[in-house]
């Protein structure tokens, strides 16, 4: 395994993949800093995403100092990789005063756990605005909510209960929007529709839009829009109409036979797609247009029908094609615009009235939402000194290691670069950024994996270009033939397919892993499997698989992974009925006990 702590001020980026001890890695970089300089302990910052990563490296650093204490055999290795690490990196020798070192640091940190600083992102920033909660005019006493759904329906019901009969503004545009439902065969409840919108406004993406924009518009503003939005829509559709109408009536008055051409179905089938609004130009249809070869092979062979349908194809069939194609290139995409907007522009316009009144809902129990701390925190680090801010967060850092770093969002970033700049710059620090693009989770949330690529760059720039890359390219966790298949996976997507975006491309330059474990064998198949109308050929798949390992493996050794919980509900349920047994979110249900099905039966019987 490599590591690197070359000069403590420097930019160190690790590129580690699944399985290559990238927990071990951090943990022996964290303590090869406090064995070279034990009261250190508490200038050192490791960030991770999540808290049980949190609590296993806490655990895996205070279980390291301990064996090096005891100097069991175990950890050799390790003692020996630290101490000629940074004989090399720093020219300093510390064997002499390594066990001191070690006694030193483990007092220091169990002693002062408090000050043991590894951390997930959310609780470092949450514990920054905690400091400045009198500048920030935020409550003293504040919490943080972790369920944002909740509030936000609590914040749709508020703004529903402000309907008036009297019909102002809002109360109007409430009516419309369930007329509308109504009228599209829709639920006219509206909570969920709007609940789901209203979502975004929690999201990165809207924040940064919403700082960097001062626009607002109200209801009259959007009423417009829904006239012209509407009219888009009806124009669009209603020339579509006449051209297949037109065309139809020609069809019926000449008596042209649409069959006769190429592939039977095809312009059929054109012009059905054309009443759906949605014409598609099929491979076999861009085929005539552009040859003129009209027919099969076996109409082609029948020359007064070839003669009458080849007149037929200039006069009639190609016009009418043409025609549409040109009115779909230049309307398709305007069309398409106003269809996606109207689904959501009733919701859209109550976006102000629901911020209100997520903001009221904040302010009566006194607290912030987890989706508000990157934006603060952001917002701190702009506008405040980074000297100011560690001394009212009380933390003086010359160390952060950043761990999963492919899943920062672009505010979490903005609210760490200058804590980073000022490690790199003022206070001969180092800054150690640990992630891997093909692992990135989190988009739902703002991760952004281009950061580690190459999105910290400009922001960097005079760190940047002296960084130290390291890749770890072992893989201790999976078996031989796992590591293989990745391999070949990875590189077939990266040479035999051409990725258009860049982004990709990068994230594919060095993915290959060196295979480390040999003990054990592993097995990896891939199926395609043919559709069958009279069973799910998936669930009956997985059946099978699991009927033939029975025999040698235990089914708690066995793990089904699906897409989403509704394929994985299918999943249990199917193989329950098999005889199989599950354990899964949804067997552990009350509700999907057989006991409880059969007191539900009985009780529906009676």
């Amino acid at each position: 395994m490599q590591s690197i702590m070359k000069d403590l001020s420097d930019l160190i980026l690790y590129k580690a993949s699944a399985g290559s001890g990238k927990t071990y890695t951090l943990a022996k970089e964290y303590l090869k800093i406090v064995l070279l300089n034990p009261y250190d302990y508490n200038k050192i910052l490791a960030v991770t995403k999540k808290k049980k990563a949190t609590a296993e490296m806490k655990t895996r650093i205070i279980e390291y100092l301990s064996s090096l204490e005891k100097k069991e055999e175990k950890i050799a290795s390790l003692r020996n990789s630290i101490i000629e690490e940074i004989k090399q990196a720093k020219n300093i020798d510390i064997s002499e005063q390594f066990d001191k070192n070690v006694r030193i640091a483990l007092q220091l940190i169990l002693h002062d756990y408090s000050n043991f600083n590894i951390s997930t992102i959310d609780s470092f920033f949450q514990s920054i605005i905690r400091s400045f909660a009198k500048e920030l005019d935020l409550p003293i006493g504040m919490e943080v909510e972790l369920d944002t759904d909740l509030v936000i329906q609590q914040a749709v019901q508020a703004m529903l209960k402000e309907y008036k009969t009297d019909k102002d503004a809002f109360s109007k545009w409430l009516e419309e929007y369930v007329f509308d439902l109504i009228e599209e065969d829709k639920s006219w409840k509206v909570e969920n529709n709007i609940a789901k919108l209203a979502r975004q406004l929690l999201s990165e993406d809207y924040q940064l839009l919403a700082t960097s924009s001062n626009q607002r518009f109200d209801i009259e503003t959007y009423k417009s829009a829904l006239t012209e939005l509407k009219q888009i829509v009806f124009n669009y559709r209603k020339k579509l109409d006449d051209l297949t109408k037109q065309f139809e009536r020609k069809v019926t008055q000449e008596n042209i036979d649409l069959t006769v051409f190429k592939g039977k179905s095809t312009i059929n089938s054109f012009v059905k797609k054309i009443k759906n609004y949605e014409p598609e130009f099929t491979a076999t249809l861009q085929k005539m247009m552009n040859t003129d070869e009209i027919l099969s092979v076996e109409n082609a062979k029948n020359n007064s029908l070839k003669i009458q349908y080849e007149s037929i194809w200039n006069d009639t069939v190609k016009p009418f094609l043409l025609t549409v194609s040109d009115y779909q290139q230049v309307n398709e995409k305007k069309y398409n615009a106003a269809e996606i907007v109207l689904k959501n522009i009733y919701s859209l316009a109550l976006l102000e009235f629901i911020n209100s009144k997520i903001k009221e809902y904040k302010s009566d129990k006194n607290l912030i939402l987890i989706s508000d701390t990157n934006q603060i925190v952001s917002l701190i680090a702009q506008h405040e000194e980074v000297p100011f801010i560690f001394e009212k967060s009380a933390s003086f850092l010359k160390y952060i290691l950043l761990d999963e770093f492919q899943d920062t969002s672009s505010l979490q970033w903005k609210g760490m670069l200058p804590l980073l700049l000022e490690i790199l710059q003022n206070v001969d620090g180092l800054v150690l950024i640990v992630g891997d693009p093909k692992q990135s989770i989190y988009r739902w949330r703002g991760g952004k994996m281009e950061l580690i690529i190459d999105g910290i760059a400009a922001d960097l720039s005079y760190h940047w270009q002296d960084r130290q890359d390291v890749s770890l390219k072992e893989n201790y966790r999976s078996a031989k033939e796992i590591v293989e298949f990745n391999n070949a996976f990875f590189s077939t997507v990266k040479n035999e397919i051409n990725l258009q975006n860049d982004l990709f491309k990068n994230v594919l330059t060095d993915v290959e892993q060196q295979i480390i474990k040999t003990d054990k064998t592993g097995f990896v198949q891939c199926k395609w499997l043919e559709k069958n109308d009279e069973e799910d050929v998936q669930l009956a798949e997985v059946l099978q698989i699991i009927k033939s390992v029975e025999s040698t493996k235990k089914y708690s050794n066995i793990a089904v992974l699906t897409r989403n919980n509704m394929h994985g509900a299918a999943v249990a349920n199917y193989l329950q009925e098999h005889q199989i047994p599950v354990v899964s979110a949804e067997s552990l249900l009350l509700q999907n006990q057989l006991s409880i099905k059969l007191l539900i039966a009985a009780l529906e019987y009676v």
